[in-house]
């Protein structure tokens, strides 16, 4: 297993850990990217270069995870956003279009798709482990 997937493995653990210690039940499914929390699943991902990447952020757009759970592991304390799918999608689409409007076309590689959450952007949930207290979140609002 090569870093890159160890740092992402640990953060999913980091994740259930996190959501156990708020008070829920939680569990690792699946081989790669998913956890569940009260019986709800969600995509997590990691940022241990100060930023959570998009490799793909047309792909990222189209995916439909209810939840993400972003585990910030670059300060001295491990940082964790629990956000709705739609709205992480929606605000991450925003600031594509802004920055395409900007730059018309991207500076270094005019066909990259690459995009990239900072922790700014999601400063307004920090800590939101209570969106699993839903009896079921809906992944497709708005």
């Amino acid at each position: 297993m090569g870093k890159k997937q160890q740092i992402h493995e640990a953060g999913r653990h980091l994740a259930v850990g996190q959501a156990l210690l708020s008070g829920r039940s939680a569990t690792i499914v699946g081989r790669r990217t998913h956890i569940e929390v009260n019986g709800q699943r969600a995509a997590v991902m990691v940022a241990a270069k100060g930023a959570w990447i998009i490799s793909n952020v047309e792909r990222f757009l189209t995916n439909s995870p209810a939840a993400y759970v972003l585990v910030n592991v670059t300060g001295p304390a491990y940082e964790f956003f629990v956000a709705p799918g739609f709205e992480l999608r929606r605000e991450v689409r925003q600031r594509h279009e802004r920055f395409m409007a900007r730059v018309i076309t991207r500076p270094r590689n005019s066909n990259s798709l690459h995009s990239k959450i900072k922790p700014q952007d999601v400063t307004q949930w920090a800590e939101n482990w209570s969106l699993f207290d839903d009896v079921q979140f809906d992944a497709n609002r708005a």
